[in-house]
């Protein structure tokens, strides 16, 4: 999973470089104005479902902790 998410960072990083770079060589017009709007929007909802992936992951880590934390203090108090 952690794989995965390095792999959507690394193709929007790379979609936004070489983006920027063609626009930077072409004279924008109204399909390039189109074109800047769609691949500005791909790029940051591939970045925004990666954040929330992330976010989920974090949670769902720091509630097994917590749950693993509480089962420890109660078998504690059980076993003294």
């Amino acid at each position: 999973m952690a794989l995965t998410i390095v792999i959507v960072v690394v193709i929007s990083i790379v979609i936004i470089v070489a983006f920027t770079i063609l626009v930077k060589q072409k004279k924008p017009d109204q399909f390039w104005t189109w074109l800047i709007t769609f691949v500005g929007t791909i790029t940051s909802v591939m970045l925004g479902v990666v954040v929330g992936i992330l976010l989920f992951q974090y949670s769902e880590n720091s509630t097994k902790y917590n749950v693993k934390e509480r089962l420890s203090a109660n078998l504690e108090a059980e076993l003294s």
